[in-house]
């Protein structure tokens, strides 16, 4: 099974966090636009509460409740620091232990983690097969568009 990247890693955590109250179309082209606005992979860096809801609120609103994700995002950017050296990689390296990482972030619970897994292992592996017992309220197709979307972005960035 393949890798995952750094880019990649924090898309999957941030779409995961931003997954709540909103389309998951939305959440995924929002999470792009967010990423663009922040420029992360231009020049990442911990950004502050401070930073995320600027660019989650100007020039236009990128989540229902603004604040509350903007909170959520600097939150997992700590989180990330303290407890994954700094890397958000390190939360889906060992499998076993990906729900338990994930359920560390305010935002996600148990059934958002066990879907972030899935979607891991897809980008991963290269392959979708969606299983019957995921029973979650995301089609296939935005299945598709998620793990195609965090395939596609590649890993040049200045930490």
């Amino acid at each position: 099974m393949g890798k995952i990247n750094f880019v990649q890693s924090l898309v999957l955590l941030w779409v995961t966090i931003m997954n709540q109250s909103q389309n998951s179309k939305v959440v995924i082209r929002n999470v792009s636009v967010l990423l663009d606005r922040l420029e992360v992979q231009k020049n990442f860096k911990f950004f502050s509460y401070e930073d995320i809801y600027i660019a989650m609120t100007f020039p236009t609103v990128l989540h229902r409740f603004p604040k509350k994700m903007s909170q959520y995002l600097a939150e997992s950017l700590v989180t990330v620091k303290n407890k994954f050296d700094g890397n958000p990689i390190n939360v889906f390296v060992d499998r076993n232990n990906i729900v338990n990482n994930l359920m560390l972030f305010k935002g996600i619970g148990e059934h958002k983690a066990n879907i972030a897994v899935y979607i891991c292992d897809c980008v991963k592996s290269h392959q979708i097969a969606l299983p019957s017992n995921l029973h979650c309220n995301i089609s296939e197709e935005d299945i598709v568009e998620e793990v195609t979307y965090i395939e596609s972005l590649n890993d040049d960035i200045r930490i």
